[in-house]
């Protein structure tokens, strides 16, 4: 019976690590933060030959894995590593795998799980110690930068279709020559109480660095493009101020690892770049500068194998790719970038981004996902001119585009799910979305970035993009909604294409509320016409701020189940959050009128309760029904809770918000009786200059405490449709709108 569950399981939503643990008990103790089992059990990874990880074993002294075909072939593997990359494609069919470790921790074979390579794999070769990969270090420098056929492209769009982005990029760097350089900071950070101001001086050195390493890199691509000396002169002069810094000193990794990680990226390419203008002692001075910040990093992510036990620590997994970018620009042959070089790209490619399945979704959140993939592309752009190596070739990376498209559509009003999510723009998703979708060209990233516009395009990720094709400008074929199993997150669009679409977000994830994401697990976003309708609410204005801590991450912040008062999800022993407490996508379900899926959140909180589904439908073209089916063992005051920008003001048959071109009609029926009662703003207050937008806070909530509820909300954008009928009987619900009749039952919901 459990084998078939799961076979089932993985039809409908390919989620096979939750199947892999009811085959049997392996030799490791089950780790949410361990490295994940790849390729899990009944799989079909997207890349040939695929990755294979697993758990680290403390005392082991290496790893012995073995691969079976149908033939029962048998290839065996030694490796020290708890992850392999195969230097060769796997031929198409079934294949099966079991890993042990070696030493005095030997241990037995793990259970062994079988996979199966398909025709649509997609090739990902990572062989970092080939021969062709240690001669591209010891190319002539420049190393970083585009060569061959890619440069005159580049070179002939600068002088044509990009000449007047040329002349704002010009202009604007114009402004800051001459401009005086930033000063090393005086106070080391992690000598400094955590409070606002503390993380305010944190935030303002990594932003006066960051905005360094761009004016580095637009100073460099103008000195490639037109060989005005003094665009030379002032990167020269600025890459020197860094160097003399104290790399063990308030922008060391101890200090401030950001600042540090960007350094280093600056002197690699100021380095590599110049090479032929530095005197001797200078290049010694900017190497060895450049080779202790990297070292200090190196040790503590790669060579201790924190990041190989643990790859879901953000700072290390995303500072291991300043160090991949950056070793290759500055290696001579006989130095540490050389020596370290291979293990630091091979457990790079292994691991980021560990937020990701091969579908592409970005469990720590929206904002971060921009902020982690497309911020990447300056790293990855240099490491795939230095070494040839590229990482938009991997599923996790390419696939990233259907977040972009589906979650950011254009038009799309703001963010949601995780931290920063409100500080999105449109204008900086069309940054993030043209920077991308330019290096991981396909028809639906084609169609994606000619729809986007409003950018700033002297960024120097702007300047380089290769030429999109837009061919599918008038067209996309492409389903309006779509579910990424690997996050647990689904996106429903009345009209993918349509900028007044209507667009429901859901979030049921195996990533709970750890690190940058909330305890928000079978929450929603509706947004209509190009405005919020139910929105994520609070402000991130640091991590772990009062604010943060006491409403932000928690789950009566966001459109979701809680009870008595607002309890809600666990965030863990910390309050900080946790994976140990998640949602799953149990029913995901396209049709022509209607799409809905349905989560589940049981076992989100710190006592799981007997239930917890929710279904949310979209029924075209614009209303939205969401049915919940709560219970526990102890009676509890059942609420839902319900965020928008603008007060709901009752009517005769509900409720109703008037958002200027967005009408909202909304129905709502519980089991029991229930009241409504409402909070504008936010307590406690966000300790930030930046704009807080208008929020109110709805909650309905059953008057006397129950074991069981359940909740019916209908909303019609616009008012357009006729209101609903809606029938509540016991374990079944009935909801018939816009001609559909809609049945929840049995934790589930189907169309009659």
């Amino acid at each position: 019976m459990t084998k078939f569950i799961c076979r089932l399981f993985f039809v409908m939503f390919a989620m096979t690590s939750l199947c892999s643990a009811a085959l049997g008990a392996d030799w490791w103790v089950t780790d949410p933060l361990a490295m994940p089992v790849r390729p899990a059990a009944a799989s079909a990874p997207q890349q040939n030959p695929p990755l294979f990880t697993w758990p680290a074993k403390t005392g082991s002294t290496g790893y012995e894995l073995q691969i079976l075909n149908t033939k029962n072939d048998v290839a065996t593997y030694r490796i020290k590593d708890n992850w392999l990359h195969l230097s060769v494609a796997l031929p198409q069919g079934i294949h099966r795998w079991r890993v042990r470790a070696l030493g005095s921790a030997l241990t037995g074979w793990s259970n062994e799980r079988s996979f199966t390579v398909g025709a649509e794999s997609g090739s990902f070769l990572v062989n970092t110690k080939s021969a062709a990969m240690l001669a591209e270090l010891q190319r002539p420098h420049p190393r970083g930068f585009a060569r061959g056929t890619e440069l005159a492209a580049l070179k002939a769009d600068l002088l044509s279709a990009r000449a007047s982005d040329v002349l704002a990029l010009k202009a604007k760097v114009l402004r800051q020559l001459g401009v005086a350089m930033p000063l090393e900071p005086l106070m080391r950070f992690d000598l400094m109480a955590s409070s606002a101001a503390t993380n305010k001086a944190i935030a303002d050195v990594r932003n006066r660095l960051q905005d360094e390493q761009e004016l580095l890199l637009s100073l460099g691509l103008l000195w490639f493009h037109e060989g005005d000396v003094r665009w030379k002169n002032e990167a020269m002069a600025r890459v020197k101020n860094l160097a003399a810094w104290d790399p063990n000193g308030s922008t060391g990794r101890v200090s401030h690892t950001q600042a540090s990680r960007t350094i280093l990226l600056i002197l690699a390419v100021g380095f590599d770049w110049f090479y032929d203008n530095w005197s001797n002692v200078e290049r010694s001075v900017i190497h060895a500068a450049a080779a202790q910040r990297y070292s200090a990093l190196f040790d503590v992510i790669v060579a201790d194998g924190s990041l190989a036990r643990n790859p879901f620590n953000s700072f290390n997994s995303y500072t291991l790719g300043y160090l991949v970018a950056a070793a290759p620009l500055l290696a001579d042959g006989s130095s540490v970038f050389d020596r370290t070089f291979p293990d630091a790209l091979s457990l790079y490619a292994a691991t980021f981004p560990a937020w990701s399945g091969d579908d592409g979704g970005y469990g720590n959140g929206l904002a971060y996902g921009l902020w982690d993939v497309p911020e990447s592309v300056v790293l990855w752009d240099l490491l795939r001119w230095s070494t040839g190596f590229s990482m938009y070739h991997k599923p996790e990376v390419k696939n990233f585009g259907k977040v972009l498209a589906y979650f950011l559509p254009p038009g799309t009003p703001g963010g949601y799910f995780g931290d920063g999510a409100e500080t999105l723009t449109p204008s900086s998703n069309a940054r993030f979305g043209k920077v991308f979708a330019a290096r991981a060209q396909s028809p639906l990233m084609n169609w994606y970035a000619d729809q986007l516009f409003g950018e700033d395009k002297t960024w120097f990720s702007m300047m380089t993009r290769p030429p999109v094709d837009t061919q599918s400008r008038d067209f996309l074929d492409a389903p309006n909604s779509i579910a990424l199993p690997s996050v647990g997150w689904t996106a429903m669009h009345s009209d993918l294409t349509a900028r007044d679409r209507v667009s429901v977000y859901f979030k049921s994830s195996s990533f709970g509320s750890f690190n940058h994401s909330h305890a928000d697990q079978n929450s929603f976003v509706i947004h209509s016409r190009g405005r919020v309708i139910a929105m994520d609410s609070g402000v991130y204005d640091y991590y772990n701020s009062p604010h943060w801590r006491n409403w932000y991450k928690q789950t009566r912040a966001h459109n979701a189940i809680t009870f008595d008062g607002g309890q809600g999800q666990s965030l863990g022993e910390s309050g900080t959050g946790t994976r140990n407490f998640a949602g799953s996508i149990k029913q995901f379900v396209q049709t022509p009128a209607v799409d809905w899926v349905t989560g589940d959140a049981a076992s989100a909180f710190d006592r799981p309760l007997l239930r917890n589904n929710r279904s949310v439908a979209l029924v075209r073209p614009s209303t939205v029904v969401i049915v919940d089916d709560v219970a526990a063992d102890t009676p509890k005051r059942w609420e839902s809770n319900f965020h928008t920008p603008s007060a709901l003001a009752q009517t005769s048959t509900g409720w109703e918000m008037k958002i200027p071109g967005a009408e909202v009609c909304m129905s709502f029926m519980a089991s029991q009786p229930a009241v409504k009662t409402s909070t504008d703003g936010y307590a406690p207050v966000p300790e930030t200059s930046a704009k807080v937008l208008p929020h109110v806070w709805s909650v309905f909530g059953v008057k006397d405490a129950t074991t069981t509820a359940t909740f019916v909300t209908v909303l019609r954008m616009n008012c357009a449709t006729s209101e609903p009928q809606i029938q509540i009987d016991a374990g079944r619900v009935q909801v018939k709108v816009s001609g559909k009749i809609l049945v929840h039952q049995a934790g589930s919901m189907s169309l009659e």
